[in-house]
C-alpha cells in the first residue's frame, strides 16, 4: 500500500512538471491546433506540441515533414508553421496604456504565415520576422514567409511588410511577393512564388478561429516558382528593424 502511495504521488509530481513546463505558460500563447509531429524546445528540454500548451519568450517551435501547427499569442496574432519548419519566440511586449508593443520572431527554417493582431507595425507597435536572408516587418498585415532553397520569399495577402537586410529595402502592398536571396542581395519583387508552397498548409486550422482563407490562390498570388526578374528600390537603408542588431537571433 505505501508503495502505491509513494509511486502515486511521484506520478502527479511528474504531472505537475510537465504542466509548469507546458500549460501554465500560457502568458505569451497558446497552441491552438497541431496535426502530426511537432516539438516546442524550451531551454535544454524539447516537449511534443499538444493542443492547448502555452508558449513562452525564447519557445522554439518545430515542424516535422508531417507537422503543421497553429498558436495565438498574447497580443492576439496568429502564427501557422508548415511541415519542415523551425520558428522561435524571440521577443513579446503586448501593447499597454500609452506604450507600443513589439514582438520579433526569427524563422530558421520552412514555412509560416502571420496573421498580426494588436501588435501590427501601424496602431500598436513592431512587428518583425527575421531570417537570415532579411528582416520582415509587418504593417497591420496577414502574410507568408517561405524559406525556399534559393531564398526567401514573402507573399503579402492582406496589409503591407517591409523586406530589408544590409543591402537594401522594399515595401510590398497585398498581391505582391517580395525575393531575398541572400543577405547581402537586395529585396526584390517577383511574379510568383516558389513551387514549395503548393499544399503546404498556410490556412492549417483557419476554422478555430475563423482567421480567414488560405494561400493558394488568394489575392491572386500565385504559387509556382519563377526566378527573380526585377530589381528593388535599392534605397539602401540596412534591415530597417531600428534594433541595431543585423543578426536574425
Amino acid at each position: 500500500m505505501t508503495r502505491r502511495i509513494y509511486s502515486f504521488i511521484y506520478a502527479v509530481s511528474l504531472a505537475a512538471c510537465f504542466l509548469s513546463s507546458g500549460l501554465a505558460h500560457a502568458k505569451d500563447g497558446r497552441i491552438i491546433g497541431v496535426e502530426g509531429s511537432a516539438t516546442v524546445d524550451r531551454g535544454d528540454q524539447s516537449m511534443v506540441v499538444r493542443n492547448g500548451i502555452g508558449l513562452s519568450v525564447g519557445d522554439k517551435l518545430n515542424t516535422a515533414n508531417d507537422g503543421r501547427l497553429r498558436a495565438i499569442m498574447a497580443d492576439e496574432s496568429q502564427i501557422v508553421l508548415t511541415p519542415n519548419s523551425s520558428l522561435k519566440i524571440h521577443t513579446l511586449v503586448v501593447p499597454k496604456s500609452g506604450q507600443n508593443g513589439r514582438a520579433q520572431y526569427v524563422l530558421s527554417q520552412g514555412g509560416m504565415r502571420m496573421i498580426s493582431g494588436r501588435i501590427n507595425g501601424k496602431t500598436g507597435g513592431k512587428l518583425l520576422v527575421k531570417t537570415d536572408q532579411g528582416t520582415i516587418e509587418a504593417q497591420g498585415t496577414d502574410f507568408i514567409a517561405i524559406l525556399a532553397p534559393e531564398g526567401l520569399y514573402v507573399i503579402v495577402k492582406t496589409g503591407a511588410v517591409a523586406v530589408s537586410n544590409s543591402a537594401g529595402s522594399i515595401l510590398a502592398l497585398a498581391g505582391q511577393i517580395v525575393f531575398v536571396a541572400n543577405a547581402s542581395t537586395a529585396p526584390q519583387m517577383v511574379q510568383q512564388g516558389p513551387d514549395i508552397a503548393v499544399g503546404a498548409g498556410f490556412d492549417f486550422g483557419a476554422d478555430l478561429l475563423g482567421a480567414g482563407v488560405g494561400a493558394e490562390g488568394a489575392a491572386g498570388v500565385g504559387v509556382f516558382i519563377t526566378r527573380p526578374s526585377t530589381g528593388g528600390d535599392g534605397d539602401g537603408d540596412g534591415d530597417g528593424d531600428g534594433d541595431g542588431d543585423p543578426s536574425p537571433n
